[in-house]
């Protein structure tokens, strides 16, 4: 047998455990009326106000109701995202990037023979190197990000 084998046959009782897991909760009677009342919010939020008179999804949400003779749909939600949004974002006045914290490695864990020390400065090095890397990115996205809000 080749290791990618015995890992996979290692993890098999786990991955066993998870989809079993997953198949209880997604065929439960709590998950589905979860996921209705989920499937109703989107479409408040991803259609036209409109949408709500469609028959098909009157028959799917509101079961038992008769269409009304006057309607009428106030989209706050849509609203919400469309209009509020970008001037929230609008208002936003400084916007900070930072670039991720190096790993420090400590030299105890390289040991302590020449060849050891050696690979540590070199792991350094790249170090070093992906953090000047990471802090030219963050300061060049620092600054478009600041900059495009009132363009």
């Amino acid at each position: 047998m080749d290791i990618a084998t015995i890992e996979s046959e290692f993890m098999r009782p786990l991955q066993s455990g998870w989809l079993n897991k997953i198949e209880v909760s997604s065929s439960s009677k709590d998950r589905k009326a979860w996921k209705e009342a989920g499937d109703e919010c989107m479409m408040f939020y991803s259609q036209t106000a409109n949408a709500m008179w469609n028959p098909a999804l009157g028959r799917k949400f509101w079961k038992g109701m008769n269409s009304p003779k006057f309607k009428i749909a106030i989209n706050k939600a849509f609203e919400l995202v469309a209009v509020s949004g970008p001037n929230l974002f609008w208002e936003v006045p400084h916007r900070t990037v930072e670039s991720k914290r190096p790993l420090q490695v400590p030299p105890e864990l390289f040991g302590q023979d020449p060849q050891s020390q050696q690979m540590f400065q070199q792991v350094q090095m790249m170090q070093m190197q992906e953090e000047s890397r990471d802090k030219s990115i963050a300061f060049l996205m620092d600054r478009w990000l600041n900059y495009t809000p009132r363009e």
